[in-house]
């Protein structure tokens, strides 16, 4: 970035040209031609010579692409893409899979994450056979 005088740059002078800056950087660039003939005379250099590359262009700009241009730009971008996201698919996928197992875990092993020990395989109580036959209360 080369400074000409003050704060106006190279860069300030063709973003002029171009019609890229605000109103208050365009009126100081303004001033400044004014006051700078030398450099007045580059900038129209400038824009005679960005004239000429959009007579020479502005055609073959406007033209549609080709389709093989197309199709290899779309393959290039779809590769492109499926590279920078694999490993988040196969992260999330193995994630996924972590999930299900340790759900199926939980379901089967419920005291795994209580803290308490798992219970003892007691035999179900035995109770006798009741000693007399019930009584019915008599009917009202």
């Amino acid at each position: 970035m080369t400074e000409l005088r003050g704060d106006i740059t190279e860069e300030d002078l063709h973003a002029y040209v171009d019609g890229a800056l605000d109103a208050e950087r365009r009126y100081k660039v303004a001033a400044f031609l004014a006051s700078a003939p030398a450099e007045a005379a580059r900038v129209e250099a400038f824009r005679a010579q960005k004239a000429g590359i959009q007579a020479l262009f502005d055609g073959v700009a406007r033209e549609p692409a080709p389709q093989r241009l197309k199709r290899a730009m779309l393959k290039r971008g779809s590769v492109r893409v499926l590279r920078r996201l694999a490993p988040m698919i196969a992260a999330g996928g193995i994630a996924g899979l972590l999930l299900l197992a340790g759900s199926a875990l939980g379901q089967r092993v419920p005291w795994l994450h209580s803290g308490v020990a798992a219970p003892a395989a007691a035999p179900a109580p035995v109770l006798p056979p009741p000693a007399h036959p019930p009584k019915h209360a008599p009917r009202s």
